[in-house]
């Protein structure tokens, strides 16, 4: 399980690095010729990829501070629904395989409520949502 973690993180971790790697290459290369709009979208490119990879790093110490218990938690009750929504939202086209609507469909006929830590749960779903989504 461990391994199979690691794995996907570090997938999840070199997909935005080597886009944002990618993108500065092109801007940088003098053998290109960018027209005003190719340079706006390889630095919004940049960006994005530079961002998703930030919050990524944010998860992923949140996690070991929260192993380590230096990271104060304050379960709550929450409707899973929408926090799964929300995670797979979060992912874009990637969730449309089982996203129907901005709903999802499940056997229950009341929201589901589960305890939930009081730091962003969508954001720090996004992960596993990623990967889940991949699967």
């Amino acid at each position: 399980m461990r391994t199979a973690l690691l794995a996907a993180v570090s997938h999840d971790l070199r997909t935005p690095l080597a886009a944002a790697k990618a993108a500065v290459s092109c801007l940088r290369s003098s053998d290109i010729e960018l027209t005003a709009d190719d340079h706006d979208e390889l630095l919004a490119t940049a960006e994005e990829s530079l961002d998703q990879l930030a919050r990524l790093l944010a998860s992923l110490l949140d996690v070991s501070r929260l192993q380590a218990g230096t990271l104060p938690v304050f379960p709550r009750p929450a409707d899973l629904a929408e926090i799964i929504v929300r995670a797979l939202g979060s992912i874009g086209p990637q969730a449309q395989a089982v996203m129907h609507g901005g709903r999802i469909d499940y056997p229950c006929h009341s929201p589901a409520q589960t305890p939930r830590q009081a730091i962003r749960p969508a954001e720090r779903a996004h992960p596993a949502a990623g990967c889940a989504a991949r699967w």
